[in-house]
Protein backbone atom coordinates (compact mmCIF):
# COMPACT_ATOMS: atom_id res chain seq x y z
CA UNK A 1 0.00 0.00 0.00
CA UNK A 2 1.28 3.63 -0.19
CA UNK A 3 2.47 4.70 3.11
CA UNK A 4 -0.58 6.80 4.12
CA UNK A 5 -2.14 3.48 3.49
CA UNK A 6 -5.57 5.71 2.80
CA UNK A 7 -8.05 3.39 1.09
CA UNK A 8 -8.33 -0.09 0.33
CA UNK A 9 -6.31 -2.63 -1.34
CA UNK A 10 -4.50 -0.44 -4.19
CA UNK A 11 -1.47 -0.67 -5.07
CA UNK A 12 1.78 1.03 -3.22
CA UNK A 13 5.55 1.09 -3.65
CA UNK A 14 5.81 -3.36 -3.20
CA UNK A 15 2.72 -3.84 -5.88
CA UNK A 16 -0.26 -5.22 -3.85
CA UNK A 17 -1.51 -8.28 -1.09
CA UNK A 18 -3.23 -10.90 -3.35
CA UNK A 19 -5.30 -13.70 -1.62
CA UNK A 20 -3.75 -16.69 -0.32
CA UNK A 21 -7.55 -18.18 -1.36
CA UNK A 22 -8.28 -17.73 -4.91
CA UNK A 23 -6.61 -14.94 -6.93
CA UNK A 24 -9.14 -14.35 -8.68
CA UNK A 25 -10.82 -12.16 -6.10
CA UNK A 26 -9.27 -10.10 -3.94
CA UNK A 27 -8.00 -10.27 -0.59
CA UNK A 28 -10.09 -7.60 0.94
CA UNK A 29 -13.39 -5.36 0.22
CA UNK A 30 -12.83 -3.36 -2.62
CA UNK A 31 -12.89 0.28 -0.69
CA UNK A 32 -11.87 -1.02 2.70
CA UNK A 33 -9.00 -3.29 4.00
CA UNK A 34 -5.43 -1.22 4.38
CA UNK A 35 -4.72 -3.94 7.08
CA UNK A 36 -5.03 -6.93 4.13
CA UNK A 37 -1.38 -7.41 4.42
CA UNK A 38 -1.92 -8.35 8.19
CA UNK A 39 -4.80 -10.31 7.17
CA UNK A 40 -3.46 -12.23 4.57
CA UNK A 41 0.09 -13.11 6.33
CA UNK A 42 -1.98 -14.45 9.37
CA UNK A 43 -4.23 -16.29 7.50
CA UNK A 44 -1.03 -17.98 5.28
CA UNK A 45 0.94 -18.57 8.35
CA UNK A 46 3.51 -16.18 8.12
CA UNK A 47 2.97 -15.17 11.63
CA UNK A 48 0.48 -16.06 14.11
CA UNK A 49 -0.46 -12.78 14.93
CA UNK A 50 -0.94 -9.80 12.87
CA UNK A 51 -1.53 -6.31 13.84
CA UNK A 52 -3.95 -4.24 11.42
CA UNK A 53 -5.74 -0.89 12.16
CA UNK A 54 -8.93 0.20 11.05
CA UNK A 55 -10.96 3.27 10.32
CA UNK A 56 -13.79 1.89 8.91
CA UNK A 57 -13.36 -1.99 8.47
CA UNK A 58 -9.89 -1.93 7.04
CA UNK A 59 -9.05 -4.76 9.80
CA UNK A 60 -12.35 -6.42 9.76
CA UNK A 61 -12.83 -6.96 5.60
CA UNK A 62 -9.77 -8.83 5.52
CA UNK A 63 -10.06 -10.45 8.41
CA UNK A 64 -13.60 -11.64 7.02
CA UNK A 65 -12.30 -12.69 3.43
CA UNK A 66 -9.50 -14.66 4.54
CA UNK A 67 -10.92 -16.65 7.37
CA UNK A 68 -9.55 -15.42 10.18
CA UNK A 69 -10.38 -13.33 13.52
CA UNK A 70 -10.23 -9.86 13.35
CA UNK A 71 -11.43 -7.49 16.74
CA UNK A 72 -12.30 -3.97 16.26
CA UNK A 73 -12.47 -2.82 19.98
CA UNK A 74 -14.39 0.61 21.52
CA UNK A 75 -12.41 3.70 21.61
CA UNK A 76 -9.44 4.13 23.10
CA UNK A 77 -10.14 0.12 24.96
CA UNK A 78 -6.52 -0.82 23.02
CA UNK A 79 -3.79 2.11 23.09
CA UNK A 80 -3.59 3.55 19.53
CA UNK A 81 -0.09 5.49 20.35
CA UNK A 82 2.39 4.64 17.47
CA UNK A 83 -0.37 3.98 14.92
CA UNK A 84 -0.57 6.04 11.90
CA UNK A 85 -3.64 8.30 12.51
CA UNK A 86 -5.14 7.96 9.60
CA UNK A 87 -8.86 9.43 10.70
CA UNK A 88 -8.05 10.13 14.19
CA UNK A 89 -11.74 9.86 15.73
CA UNK A 90 -12.21 6.86 14.18
CA UNK A 91 -8.90 4.86 14.04
CA UNK A 92 -8.37 1.81 16.52
CA UNK A 93 -5.51 -0.84 16.34
CA UNK A 94 -7.21 -4.52 15.05
CA UNK A 95 -5.63 -7.66 15.89
CA UNK A 96 -5.86 -10.74 13.53
CA UNK A 97 -5.03 -14.40 14.38
CA UNK A 98 -6.33 -17.41 13.14
CA UNK A 99 -8.50 -18.36 16.85
CA UNK A 100 -10.22 -16.76 19.35
CA UNK A 101 -8.00 -18.02 22.00
CA UNK A 102 -4.81 -16.86 20.17
CA UNK A 103 -7.08 -13.24 19.95
CA UNK A 104 -7.44 -13.74 24.23
CA UNK A 105 -3.64 -14.25 24.33
CA UNK A 106 -2.40 -10.70 22.60
CA UNK A 107 -5.72 -8.46 24.32
CA UNK A 108 -4.07 -9.89 27.58
CA UNK A 109 -0.79 -7.80 26.50
CA UNK A 110 -1.59 -5.43 24.45
CA UNK A 111 -5.13 -3.84 26.02
CA UNK A 112 -3.19 -1.87 29.11
CA UNK A 113 -3.11 1.49 30.25
CA UNK A 114 -0.33 3.75 28.92
CA UNK A 115 2.07 5.71 30.87
CA UNK A 116 1.80 8.33 28.47
CA UNK A 117 -0.60 9.27 26.28
CA UNK A 118 1.03 11.67 23.75
CA UNK A 119 -0.44 10.51 19.81
CA UNK A 120 -3.51 8.33 20.96
CA UNK A 121 -6.43 11.04 20.04
CA UNK A 122 -8.78 9.55 22.35
CA UNK A 123 -6.66 9.53 25.27
CA UNK A 124 -5.60 13.06 24.69
CA UNK A 125 -9.41 14.53 24.42
CA UNK A 126 -11.02 15.98 27.48
CA UNK A 127 -14.94 16.26 25.71
CA UNK A 128 -15.70 13.05 26.20
CA UNK A 129 -15.08 10.59 29.42
CA UNK A 130 -13.00 7.35 28.35
CA UNK A 131 -12.59 5.08 30.84
CA UNK A 132 -8.71 3.52 30.98
CA UNK A 133 -8.07 0.32 29.03
CA UNK A 134 -7.74 -1.39 32.91
CA UNK A 135 -10.74 -0.85 33.63
CA UNK A 136 -12.63 -2.45 30.74
CA UNK A 137 -10.59 -5.92 30.65
CA UNK A 138 -10.70 -8.55 32.55
CA UNK A 139 -7.91 -9.91 34.70
CA UNK A 140 -7.19 -12.57 32.37
CA UNK A 141 -9.06 -12.66 28.87
CA UNK A 142 -8.78 -16.67 29.37
CA UNK A 143 -11.79 -16.18 31.68
CA UNK A 144 -13.76 -15.34 28.71
CA UNK A 145 -13.26 -18.67 27.13
CA UNK A 146 -16.84 -19.90 27.86
CA UNK A 147 -18.34 -22.73 24.94
CA UNK A 148 -21.52 -21.92 26.67
CA UNK A 149 -21.66 -18.27 26.58
CA UNK A 150 -24.06 -17.53 23.63
CA UNK A 151 -27.27 -19.56 25.49
CA UNK A 152 -29.84 -17.62 25.70
CA UNK A 153 -28.25 -14.07 24.31
CA UNK A 154 -30.54 -12.11 21.56
CA UNK A 155 -28.68 -11.34 18.78
CA UNK A 156 -29.97 -8.36 16.77
CA UNK A 157 -29.67 -9.07 12.67
CA UNK A 158 -30.21 -5.99 10.40
CA UNK A 159 -32.01 -7.21 7.26
CA UNK A 160 -30.79 -4.98 5.43
CA UNK A 161 -27.62 -6.46 5.59
CA UNK A 162 -29.05 -10.06 4.79
CA UNK A 163 -30.35 -9.39 1.41
CA UNK A 164 -33.96 -8.48 2.67
CA UNK A 165 -34.09 -4.71 3.25
CA UNK A 166 -33.04 -1.27 2.67
CA UNK A 167 -31.01 1.16 4.96
CA UNK A 168 -32.09 4.34 6.00
CA UNK A 169 -30.53 5.91 2.76
CA UNK A 170 -32.46 3.47 0.59
CA UNK A 171 -29.81 1.74 -0.75
CA UNK A 172 -29.88 -2.32 -0.43
CA UNK A 173 -26.47 -3.55 0.31
CA UNK A 174 -25.11 -6.42 -1.73
CA UNK A 175 -25.51 -9.64 -0.80
CA UNK A 176 -24.46 -13.00 -3.02
CA UNK A 177 -25.98 -16.06 -2.59
CA UNK A 178 -22.94 -17.42 -1.84
CA UNK A 179 -22.96 -15.17 0.82
CA UNK A 180 -26.36 -16.30 2.06
CA UNK A 181 -25.61 -19.64 2.26
CA UNK A 182 -23.01 -19.36 4.75
CA UNK A 183 -25.07 -16.93 6.86
CA UNK A 184 -27.88 -19.38 7.23
CA UNK A 185 -25.45 -21.81 8.37
CA UNK A 186 -23.85 -19.29 11.01
CA UNK A 187 -27.99 -18.85 12.09
CA UNK A 188 -28.64 -22.71 12.71
CA UNK A 189 -24.94 -22.93 14.58
CA UNK A 190 -25.94 -19.73 16.66
CA UNK A 191 -29.92 -20.81 17.20
CA UNK A 192 -27.90 -24.95 18.52
CA UNK A 193 -25.95 -22.59 20.70
CA UNK A 194 -28.81 -21.59 22.45
CA UNK A 195 -29.21 -17.52 20.94
CA UNK A 196 -32.16 -16.35 19.85
CA UNK A 197 -32.49 -14.12 16.70
CA UNK A 198 -34.50 -10.44 16.42
CA UNK A 199 -34.72 -8.85 13.10
CA UNK A 200 -35.05 -5.25 13.32
CA UNK A 201 -36.24 -2.92 11.48
CA UNK A 202 -26.37 15.92 13.81
CA UNK A 203 -22.83 17.68 13.35
CA UNK A 204 -22.12 21.44 13.59
CA UNK A 205 -22.34 23.05 10.18
CA UNK A 206 -19.55 22.60 7.79
CA UNK A 207 -17.97 19.90 10.14
CA UNK A 208 -17.31 17.47 7.48
CA UNK A 209 -14.83 20.03 5.68
CA UNK A 210 -12.79 20.28 8.64
CA UNK A 211 -12.69 16.31 9.83
CA UNK A 212 -12.03 15.38 6.52
CA UNK A 213 -9.50 18.13 5.60
CA UNK A 214 -7.82 19.97 8.81
CA UNK A 215 -7.96 17.36 11.48
CA UNK A 216 -6.66 14.77 8.93
CA UNK A 217 -3.60 17.32 8.28
CA UNK A 218 -2.77 17.70 12.35
CA UNK A 219 -3.60 14.23 13.05
CA UNK A 220 -0.79 13.00 10.32
CA UNK A 221 1.63 15.95 11.13
CA UNK A 222 1.50 15.66 15.21
CA UNK A 223 2.46 11.34 14.38
CA UNK A 224 5.33 12.59 12.23
CA UNK A 225 5.79 15.12 14.76
CA UNK A 226 5.94 12.68 17.76
CA UNK A 227 8.02 9.99 16.26
CA UNK A 228 10.69 12.20 14.98
CA UNK A 229 10.82 10.76 11.37
CA UNK A 230 14.45 11.24 10.38
CA UNK A 231 13.47 11.71 6.39
CA UNK A 232 10.10 13.44 7.46
CA UNK A 233 9.97 15.33 10.65
CA UNK A 234 6.37 17.11 9.32
CA UNK A 235 3.44 17.00 6.87
CA UNK A 236 4.54 19.96 5.02
CA UNK A 237 7.59 18.06 3.24
CA UNK A 238 5.22 15.61 1.72
CA UNK A 239 4.66 15.79 -2.03
CA UNK A 240 0.93 15.60 -1.98
CA UNK A 241 0.87 13.44 -5.34
CA UNK A 242 3.01 10.62 -3.61
CA UNK A 243 0.65 10.20 -0.67
CA UNK A 244 -1.32 8.25 -3.02
CA UNK A 245 -0.37 7.46 -6.79
CA UNK A 246 -2.45 5.36 -8.82
CA UNK A 247 -1.01 2.84 -10.58
CA UNK A 248 -4.21 1.16 -12.20
CA UNK A 249 -6.72 2.81 -14.29
CA UNK A 250 -9.57 2.80 -11.59
CA UNK A 251 -7.45 3.88 -8.61
CA UNK A 252 -8.78 7.48 -8.66
CA UNK A 253 -11.37 7.48 -6.07
CA UNK A 254 -13.01 10.39 -7.00
CA UNK A 255 -13.98 8.62 -10.15
CA UNK A 256 -16.69 6.43 -7.96
CA UNK A 257 -17.10 7.88 -4.68
CA UNK A 258 -19.04 10.28 -2.87
CA UNK A 259 -17.45 13.68 -3.28
CA UNK A 260 -17.68 14.58 1.15
CA UNK A 261 -15.53 11.78 1.16
CA UNK A 262 -12.49 12.56 -1.06
CA UNK A 263 -9.48 13.44 1.03
CA UNK A 264 -8.23 16.66 -0.60
CA UNK A 265 -4.21 16.23 -0.30
CA UNK A 266 -2.61 19.60 -1.79
CA UNK A 267 -4.55 21.30 0.91
CA UNK A 268 -3.89 18.97 3.95
CA UNK A 269 -0.40 19.91 3.00
CA UNK A 270 -0.95 23.65 2.36
CA UNK A 271 -3.08 23.66 6.07
CA UNK A 272 -0.04 22.33 8.02
CA UNK A 273 2.43 25.11 6.81
CA UNK A 274 0.15 27.33 8.94
CA UNK A 275 -1.22 25.10 11.61
CA UNK A 276 -2.68 25.27 15.11
CA UNK A 277 -1.15 24.28 18.44
CA UNK A 278 -3.46 21.65 19.16
CA UNK A 279 -5.69 19.05 16.94
CA UNK A 280 -8.39 20.24 19.94
CA UNK A 281 -8.20 23.50 19.34
CA UNK A 282 -10.13 22.98 16.34
CA UNK A 283 -13.66 24.98 15.75
CA UNK A 284 -16.62 22.87 16.76
CA UNK A 285 -13.87 19.99 17.88
CA UNK A 286 -15.66 19.38 21.37
CA UNK A 287 -19.36 20.04 20.03
CA UNK A 288 -18.45 17.06 17.08
CA UNK A 289 -17.45 15.02 19.80
CA UNK A 290 -20.49 15.05 21.73
CA UNK A 291 -22.58 14.52 18.86
CA UNK A 292 -20.73 11.46 17.76
CA UNK A 293 -20.70 9.83 21.27
CA UNK A 294 -24.62 10.92 21.31
CA UNK A 295 -24.89 9.23 17.68
CA UNK A 296 -23.07 6.02 19.10
CA UNK A 297 -25.49 5.86 22.06
CA UNK A 298 -29.12 6.29 20.08
CA UNK A 299 -28.19 4.18 17.40
CA UNK A 300 -26.17 1.44 18.74
CA UNK A 301 -26.68 1.27 22.72
CA UNK A 302 -30.04 2.56 23.18
CA UNK A 303 -31.23 0.35 19.97
CA UNK A 304 -29.72 -2.50 21.55
CA UNK A 305 -31.50 -1.78 24.69
CA UNK A 306 -35.10 -0.72 22.75
CA UNK A 307 -35.11 -4.34 21.46
CA UNK A 308 -33.90 -6.38 24.18
CA UNK A 309 -30.66 -7.65 22.74
CA UNK A 310 -27.49 -8.16 23.38
CA UNK A 311 -25.19 -8.10 20.71
CA UNK A 312 -25.76 -7.12 17.21
CA UNK A 313 -24.70 -10.14 13.96
CA UNK A 314 -24.79 -9.65 9.99
CA UNK A 315 -22.30 -10.83 7.37
CA UNK A 316 -19.04 -8.84 6.95
CA UNK A 317 -19.07 -8.32 3.14
CA UNK A 318 -21.85 -9.38 1.27
CA UNK A 319 -19.91 -10.65 -1.79
CA UNK A 320 -16.29 -10.68 -2.71
CA UNK A 321 -15.14 -8.19 -5.11
CA UNK A 322 -12.79 -9.40 -8.03
CA UNK A 323 -8.82 -8.93 -8.35
CA UNK A 324 -9.44 -7.09 -11.58
CA UNK A 325 -11.76 -4.49 -9.71
CA UNK A 326 -8.83 -1.26 -10.28
CA UNK A 327 -8.88 -1.79 -14.13
CA UNK A 328 -11.98 -3.49 -15.26
CA UNK A 329 -15.34 -1.01 -14.81
CA UNK A 330 -17.85 -3.72 -14.44
CA UNK A 331 -15.25 -5.69 -11.49
CA UNK A 332 -15.17 -2.28 -9.89
CA UNK A 333 -19.15 -1.76 -9.75
CA UNK A 334 -19.39 -5.46 -9.19
CA UNK A 335 -17.22 -4.63 -5.90
CA UNK A 336 -18.75 -1.34 -4.25
CA UNK A 337 -22.04 -3.03 -4.09
CA UNK A 338 -20.54 -7.69 14.21
CA UNK A 339 -20.76 -5.40 16.76
CA UNK A 340 -21.57 -4.80 21.31
CA UNK A 341 -22.38 -2.05 23.47
CA UNK A 342 -19.30 0.58 23.82
CA UNK A 343 -16.88 -0.98 26.42
CA UNK A 344 -18.40 -4.71 26.62
CA UNK A 345 -16.16 -5.69 24.57
CA UNK A 346 -15.54 -8.93 26.88
CA UNK A 347 -19.13 -10.03 25.66
CA UNK A 348 -17.87 -10.16 22.28
CA UNK A 349 -15.30 -11.55 22.26
CA UNK A 350 -17.24 -14.22 24.91
CA UNK A 351 -19.69 -14.74 21.33
CA UNK A 352 -16.69 -14.97 19.38
CA UNK A 353 -15.23 -18.25 21.10
CA UNK A 354 -18.40 -20.23 22.06
CA UNK A 355 -19.39 -20.22 18.26
CA UNK A 356 -15.97 -20.77 16.87
CA UNK A 357 -15.46 -23.44 19.57
CA UNK A 358 -18.74 -25.21 18.07
CA UNK A 359 -18.34 -24.81 14.76
CA UNK A 360 -14.89 -25.08 13.66
CA UNK A 361 -15.49 -23.74 10.29
CA UNK A 362 -12.13 -22.15 8.83
CA UNK A 363 -10.34 -23.62 5.88
CA UNK A 364 -6.88 -23.21 5.22
CA UNK A 365 -5.23 -21.06 2.79
CA UNK A 366 -5.18 -23.46 -0.62
CA UNK A 367 -2.41 -21.13 -2.30
CA UNK A 368 0.20 -21.49 0.79
CA UNK A 369 -0.15 -25.44 2.20
CA UNK A 370 1.59 -26.36 5.27
CA UNK A 371 4.86 -27.11 4.38
CA UNK A 372 7.37 -29.66 6.13
CA UNK A 373 9.75 -27.29 7.22
CA UNK A 374 6.81 -25.75 9.42
CA UNK A 375 7.38 -28.30 12.39
CA UNK A 376 10.89 -28.68 12.74
CA UNK A 377 12.26 -31.86 15.01
CA UNK A 378 15.13 -31.01 17.32
CA UNK A 379 18.90 -32.34 16.42
CA UNK A 380 20.09 -32.03 19.93
CA UNK A 381 21.98 -35.38 21.03
CA UNK A 382 21.67 -36.58 23.91
CA UNK A 383 24.79 -38.92 23.82
CA UNK A 384 26.75 -35.31 24.34
CA UNK A 385 26.28 -34.13 27.96
CA UNK A 386 24.23 -30.73 27.81
CA UNK A 387 25.38 -27.42 26.85
CA UNK A 388 24.19 -24.26 25.57
CA UNK A 389 27.31 -24.24 22.84
CA UNK A 390 25.95 -23.85 19.92
CA UNK A 391 27.69 -22.62 16.11
CA UNK A 392 27.73 -18.93 15.88
CA UNK A 393 30.18 -16.40 14.35
CA UNK A 394 28.84 -17.18 11.17
CA UNK A 395 30.45 -14.81 8.75
CA UNK A 396 29.09 -14.75 4.84
CA UNK A 397 30.76 -12.94 2.42
CA UNK A 398 29.47 -13.09 -1.49
CA UNK A 399 32.42 -13.40 -3.81
CA UNK A 400 30.97 -13.05 -6.84
CA UNK A 401 27.40 -13.21 -9.11
CA UNK A 402 26.94 -13.85 -12.79
CA UNK A 403 24.04 -13.57 -13.68
CA UNK A 404 22.01 -15.07 -17.14
CA UNK A 405 18.92 -15.64 -18.66
CA UNK A 406 17.59 -18.96 -20.13
CA UNK A 407 14.41 -19.04 -21.71
CA UNK A 408 12.01 -18.14 -19.50
CA UNK A 409 14.19 -18.58 -16.78
CA UNK A 410 15.84 -16.59 -14.39
CA UNK A 411 19.83 -17.79 -13.75
CA UNK A 412 22.37 -17.13 -11.15
CA UNK A 413 25.91 -18.87 -10.37
CA UNK A 414 27.22 -18.03 -7.00
CA UNK A 415 30.13 -17.83 -5.25
CA UNK A 416 30.16 -17.93 -1.28
CA UNK A 417 32.87 -18.43 1.67
CA UNK A 418 32.99 -17.08 5.01
CA UNK A 419 34.36 -18.33 8.49
CA UNK A 420 32.21 -20.37 11.67
CA UNK A 421 33.27 -21.25 15.04
CA UNK A 422 31.53 -23.03 17.70
CA UNK A 423 30.71 -20.55 21.73
CA UNK A 424 32.61 -23.53 23.32
CA UNK A 425 35.92 -25.12 22.20
CA UNK A 426 34.97 -28.92 22.94
CA UNK A 427 31.87 -28.52 20.70
CA UNK A 428 33.27 -27.83 17.14
CA UNK A 429 31.68 -27.15 14.05
CA UNK A 430 30.47 -30.26 12.31
CA UNK A 431 28.87 -29.39 9.38
CA UNK A 432 27.90 -26.44 7.45
CA UNK A 433 24.68 -26.45 4.92
CA UNK A 434 23.69 -23.96 2.28
CA UNK A 435 19.88 -24.02 1.10
CA UNK A 436 18.36 -22.29 -2.24
CA UNK A 437 14.94 -21.22 -2.03
CA UNK A 438 14.13 -23.64 0.83
CA UNK A 439 15.56 -26.60 -1.01
CA UNK A 440 19.05 -28.36 -0.51
CA UNK A 441 22.12 -27.03 -2.49
CA UNK A 442 25.62 -28.00 -3.62
CA UNK A 443 27.65 -29.18 -0.61
CA UNK A 444 30.22 -26.47 1.17
CA UNK A 445 33.57 -27.30 2.03
CA UNK A 446 34.59 -26.63 5.09
CA UNK A 447 38.35 -26.49 6.03
CA UNK A 448 38.96 -26.02 10.28
CA UNK A 449 36.78 -22.30 10.35
CA UNK A 450 36.87 -21.20 6.87
CA UNK A 451 34.25 -22.64 4.39
CA UNK A 452 33.33 -22.02 0.80
CA UNK A 453 30.53 -22.70 -1.24
CA UNK A 454 29.36 -22.55 -5.13
CA UNK A 455 26.47 -23.08 -6.79
CA UNK A 456 24.08 -22.54 -9.55
CA UNK A 457 20.48 -21.04 -8.78
CA UNK A 458 17.56 -20.62 -11.10
CA UNK A 459 14.15 -19.67 -10.99
CA UNK A 460 10.98 -18.38 -13.56
CA UNK A 461 10.75 -15.06 -14.33
CA UNK A 462 7.97 -13.54 -12.70
CA UNK A 463 6.16 -10.70 -15.16
CA UNK A 464 3.63 -8.06 -13.66
CA UNK A 465 0.97 -5.96 -15.71
CA UNK A 466 1.75 -3.36 -13.42
CA UNK A 467 5.41 -4.08 -11.82
CA UNK A 468 6.00 -2.37 -8.35
CA UNK A 469 9.01 0.00 -8.10
CA UNK A 470 10.21 -1.47 -5.25
CA UNK A 471 12.34 -4.48 -5.22
CA UNK A 472 10.70 -7.50 -3.77
CA UNK A 473 12.55 -10.75 -2.04
CA UNK A 474 9.96 -12.59 -4.45
CA UNK A 475 12.23 -11.55 -7.24
CA UNK A 476 14.99 -12.24 -5.82
CA UNK A 477 17.12 -15.71 -4.31
CA UNK A 478 16.93 -16.35 -1.57
CA UNK A 479 19.74 -18.59 0.40
CA UNK A 480 20.16 -19.80 4.05
CA UNK A 481 23.11 -20.81 5.55
CA UNK A 482 23.20 -23.24 8.15
CA UNK A 483 26.23 -23.86 11.00
CA UNK A 484 25.75 -27.14 13.33
CA UNK A 485 27.53 -27.73 15.70
CA UNK A 486 29.07 -31.14 17.06
CA UNK A 487 26.13 -30.94 19.29
CA UNK A 488 23.51 -30.45 17.26
CA UNK A 489 22.64 -26.46 18.14
CA UNK A 490 23.31 -24.44 15.25
CA UNK A 491 22.64 -21.10 13.65
CA UNK A 492 21.76 -19.76 10.77
CA UNK A 493 22.02 -16.77 8.11
CA UNK A 494 20.18 -15.68 5.24
CA UNK A 495 21.06 -13.71 2.00
CA UNK A 496 18.74 -12.46 -0.50
CA UNK A 497 20.68 -12.54 -4.13
CA UNK A 498 19.69 -10.33 -6.97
Amino acid sequence: MPPMADGGSQRGYFGRTESPYNQEYMCTSYASGSSSGSGVATAAGFAPIGLGSETVSSGRAPASINGIVGYSPSWGAVPCRGVWPLYPTCDVLTPHTKIVEDMLAVLDVIMADEPTSDGDFWRTQETIQIPKSSEIRPKSFSSLMDPIALKGKRLAVPKCYIGKGTTTAGDAPAFADSIGALWLQAKKDLEALGAKRCHVPGMPEGWIDIERGQRIALGWDNFLRTNDAPNCKTLATVHHKKIRPFYASLDDPRKHTEAQNHVRYADIVEYIRHRPESIHDLPGCAEALRSLEAARKRDLDSWLDEHGCDAIVFPTNGDVPRADAEEVLSSMQHALRDGVKVYTDGDLLRYAYAFETATRHRTSPPLTPSLSSDSLASSIRLEHPPSHAQASNLTVNVVSVNAEAIGDNEVRHVHLEGTCSSSEPSFKVESINVFSNGEPSAAVQLTGNRWTWQGRLEKPQHHEKYPPEGRLPRDQFMIVIEAKALNGRSTAVMRLID
